[in-house]
């Protein structure tokens, strides 16, 4: 056969292309098995940043506590296997004497931490153990139960630390890296991805947490979640576990989030929120068709509130509110959060519709009251000498609304009971409304105390409770008088 003919060509051409194919598939394949055998070490990350994470160490007295930062979340998912409270293992009824441990991340040079408020919520001294297994004493900057962040001050200069990144740039599906002290193991790395975002747990008011697929366990609350370039976008705070470990569903607060409210425990000991004055419902598909909606975005707004910042902008009951500062409104939750997250004093854009029409307006947000006792609950600690183990607090209208009290409900608020004290082996427990004394009724703290301590008071005292949805009596044993 000649070698110019057209057939021995092609038979040349095929034989010269299945070489080059060969090849190409070798390479092909080498590629890949190089890239799942080495896909990059997160070793230099791990590194720099494990120098800034610390082990929060706590020790408290033997309290009980019934209003923890998430209270409803605590006593009512829990049982679906959420665990708000990973970073310490004692129940939320029962504060036995002991030590607490979470993890927490330097922000500064000169020692300032930050933390999960659950973590060292009730603590007497909070200590600080250091990468290299140095350990100091802590001061509580400030603590905010509504977001569950917490800021602490140690002695030092030229600190290792870390920084924040923007979690409003993060996807899901990009990989992050957490660490912390799960069951005490310091500086523990582990590697995961963005599951989801936006997700509310109906842990607090604001929840709007990250998910992650990062293994993290009981310890690792206050923690960092790391993006690529060994910042934080996150802080760890929650896990969603029926066996108590891991399992692969963790969630975090949201670095642009934290980092707000953290310059303002810096600054203020307390969190500066927006209020706007209205009561409001979500949207169904009867009251999209009725106010001839175009769709069910946006929030109804049912009352608006005499003196308030909503009134002044001239909002009215009837309004769909769809966005506020150019986000748009979904939920009633979705509002909320973003009020809360507002500056007072500043003047935002809300859109609406009222009437089909739509409408701009401009309302500047005042200070939402404070809650808890690092945001203006008055609570009474008459407790000097420990005999009656308990510790009260009026019902304030926040307290009625964050715990869902009845409005014609009055009487005392239960907010700790001290461990085999005596409100404890009465049967007292956090959460329980003293009603009456001795067939008076209790109008504040000290005068509830007052009666409980009456020297003229017999052994026993009689108290009328209210707990949950029904009333009950309790024997109070009087040891002080």
């Amino acid at each position: 056969m000649s070698k110019s003919t057209p057939l021995f060509e092609l038979f040349e051409y095929y034989k010269i292309t299945s070489k080059h194919i060969a090849c190409w598939i070798f390479i092909l394949l080498s590629g890949v098995s190089n890239t799942y055998a080495n896909p990059g070490s997160l070793a230099d990350i791990v590194e720099e940043s494990s120098k800034a994470v610390v082990q929060i160490q706590t020790k408290r007295e033997g309290y009980q506590t019934g209003i923890p930062p998430y209270d409803a979340f605590s006593q009512k998912k829990r049982h679906r296997g959420y665990s708000p409270h990973f970073g310490q293992e004692h129940s939320p009824n029962r504060r036995a004497p002991g030590m607490g441990i979470g993890s927490g991340f330097l922000i500064s040079a000169d020692g300032l931490i930050v933390t999960n408020a659950h973590v060292i919520a009730e603590a007497d001294t909070i200590s600080v153990k250091f990468s290299n297994s140095q350990t100091k004493k802590a001061k509580l900057i400030g603590l905010d139960k509504s977001s569950d962040l917490a800021v602490l001050k140690v002695e030092g200069s030229n600190l290792p630390h870390i920084e924040f990144g923007d979690s409003n740039a993060i996807r899901i599906g990009d990989s992050v890296l957490a660490i912390g002290s799960p069951f005490g193991l310091t500086g523990t790395a582990t590697s995961g991805i963005i599951s989801a975002k936006g997700r509310d747990l109906k842990m607090g008011r604001y929840d709007d947490f990250l998910q992650i697929d990062a293994p993290i366990n009981s310890g690792n609350s206050g923690g960092p979640v790391l993006n690529m370039d060994g910042k934080v976008i996150a802080v760890s705070t929650a896990i969603y576990s029926p066996t108590g470990g891991n399992i692969g569903i963790g969630f975090a607060i949201p670095s642009n989030d934290a980092n707000r409210i953290i310059q303002d425990l810096r600054t203020f000991k307390y969190v500066k929120r927006g209020y706007l004055g209205i009561n409001m419902q979500a949207l169904n598909q009867d009251l999209t068709e009725a106010l001839k909606l175009k769709n069910r975005n946006g929030v109804l707004i049912t009352q608006v509130q005499d003196k308030t910042p909503a009134q002044l902008a001239g909002l009215k009951a009837g309004d769909v509110v769809t966005a506020f500062d150019e986000q748009s409104i979904r939920s009633p939750d979705d509002l909320s959060r973003l009020v809360a997250k507002s500056k007072p004093g500043v003047a935002y854009k809300l859109e609406l519709v009222r009437n089909s029409i739509d409408k701009t307006l401009l309302v500047t947000l005042e200070e939402q009251a404070r809650l808890g006792e690092q945001d203006g609950t008055r609570i009474s600690r008459n407790m000097a000498d420990g005999d009656l183990g308990i510790e009260l607090s009026e019902i304030t209208p926040a307290l009625r609304n964050r715990l869902r009290i009845n409005e014609e409900q009055s009487g005392v608020l239960v907010t700790k009971v001290k461990v085999e004290g005596a409100a404890d082996k009465a049967g007292l427990e956090p959460g329980d409304i003293i009603v009456q004394v001795n067939n008076q009724p209790a109008k504040d703290p000290n005068q509830c105390i007052n009666l409980l301590r009456d020297e003229i008071v017999a052994e026993y005292a009689l108290l009328l409770i209210r707990r949950g949805e029904r009333n009950i009596f309790v024997g109070f044993k009087n040891n002080t008088g």
